[in-house]
């Protein structure tokens, strides 16, 4: 954690980016719990690289090796996804609300997990572009949605628990320099979402955990953002 010099969060990070002119990779690794997991992860994903994680009871050695595996470049450099129409065409009307908006370079190892909502009812079409170490490379898949059952049912909430994560980040990286910078609308929109993603897809988080709990009563959805945004700004913004 920073304790000399700069301390503010926003600060390094833009320092870092400044500093960066050559837009190199940053690879950021962490031991112990310790350590400011925002902050390290932030600066990897900003520069194209990853993050790395050590709990104590891990293997020190098996973490770093996959680091090092890394260093030697990216499987796949600059990913794009394209979601094509029933005649082969880019079309920007079939998903909405993917997440991560932006998806970051593959490496030996790794995954692209992407979340969406899909309006639409025939099968859905998408086109995944990148640079390979041997060139341009070029990928199509097709999913066939009429064979969704409810044995998918636990993918909406996947979704939701990414987006409420993502919403949360928002709000403490709002409040990590400070006092915080989103003004009083901006945090009740923000909460008011993470509310409703909680009550529809049934997700508690440290924050909303007192919908849990007994005599509860989950009709007053203003007192409920109110509680929950109180809970946000002393925890997620402050501690």
């Amino acid at each position: 954690l920073a304790s000399v010099g700069e301390t503010r969060e926003f600060a390094i990070r833009d320092s870092i980016a400044k500093a960066n002119e050559h837009h190199r990779r940053v690879f950021s690794f962490g031991v112990g719990y310790d350590v400011n997991a925002p902050l390290l992860t932030g600066i990897a994903t900003a520069t194209r690289a990853t993050s790395t994680f050590v709990l104590p009871n891990e293997n020190v050695e098996a973490k770093v090796s996959q680091t090092f595996r890394r260093l030697a470049g990216p499987q796949l450099a600059s990913p794009r996804i394209e979601v094509l129409d029933a005649t082969g065409n880019v079309t920007t009307q079939a998903v909405r609300e993917l997440l991560p908006t932006e998806i970051g370079d593959v490496f030996e190892g790794d995954q692209i997990v992407l979340f969406g909502q899909y309006r639409g009812e025939g099968p859905l079409t998408f086109r995944l572009e990148g640079d390979a170490p041997d060139g341009p490379r070029s990928f199509a898949f097709a999913f066939d949605l009429d064979k969704a059952s409810t044995r998918n049912a636990f993918v909406p909430r996947l979704w939701a628990n990414r987006k409420i994560a993502r919403l949360i980040d928002a709000i403490a990286q709002g409040g990590a320099d400070g006092p915080s910078k989103l003004g009083e609308e901006q945090m009740k929109e923000l909460t008011s979402e993470i509310v409703r993603l909680s009550l529809e897809f049934g997700i508690l988080t440290e924050y909303t955990a007192f919908l849990a709990t007994e005599g509860s009563d989950l009709s007053s959805r203003e007192v409920i953002t109110v509680q929950a945004g109180d809970n946000l700004r002393n925890r997620a913004q402050n501690e």
